[in-house]
């Protein structure tokens, strides 16, 4: 208010058009859940079940090369201990390497890290679509919208600003999903 129309500008829709456009977008949801449940769940998690059998499958892999790595690394630092211990290898030359090994350790450790949270994101998309479906598929055929539907199946919906292209208004609508977000 403060600002003026520069600064903001009016986001409002008739009930009538939100109605519609929520009703639709569940029951396109709906229609889609029903038709097929696991390719939908796939499809919400953002990945195909190829894409993300490959996709674990590789990362699975290099977790297991990387763990091998470690308790190599492991092995070898205990080694070049003792043999520094027993006088087989001198003070700096014992330094020296297991500074590189300890480096090497440390990136692997990131790595490994990284590999595990994306790993744990997979799995936490794919619950996450898992429940959102079950949730949704409740609601089938729905007829009408109501409050608890509402409430349970979405978390927001945002309103932008009606945009004038080539001498159309354009309205963006986007609704929220509980436990995936926006869908489209």
């Amino acid at each position: 208010m403060r600002h003026g129309k520069i600064r903001c500008s009016s986001h409002r829709i008739c009930f009538n058009d939100l109605y519609s456009i929520v009703f639709d977008d569940i029951s396109k949801n709906i229609e889609l859940v029903t038709a097929d449940k696991n390719e939908y769940i796939n499809r919400l998690a953002g990945l195909s079940a190829e894409k993300y059998g490959a996709k674990k499958i590789a990362a699975q892999k290099v977790q297991e090369k990387i763990q091998k790595r470690l308790v190599e690394i492991g092995r070898i630092l205990q080694s070049m201990y003792e043999d520094k211990a027993l006088g087989h290898i001198s003070a700096e030359r014992y330094a020296s390497m297991s500074e590189n090994l300890e480096k090497e350790e440390d990136d692997l450790k990131k790595c490994l890290t990284e590999i595990q949270a994306t790993l744990s994101q997979q799995t936490e998309q794919s619950r996450s679509a898992k429940e959102f479906a079950d949730l949704i598929e409740k609601y089938a055929p729905i007829t009408k919208l109501d409050r608890p539907i509402l409430n349970n199946l979405i978390e927001k919906i945002y309103v932008y600003e009606t945009i004038d292209e080539n001498g159309k208004s354009q309205l963006t609508v986007e609704i929220y999903y509980r436990f995936i977000g926006k869908i489209s």
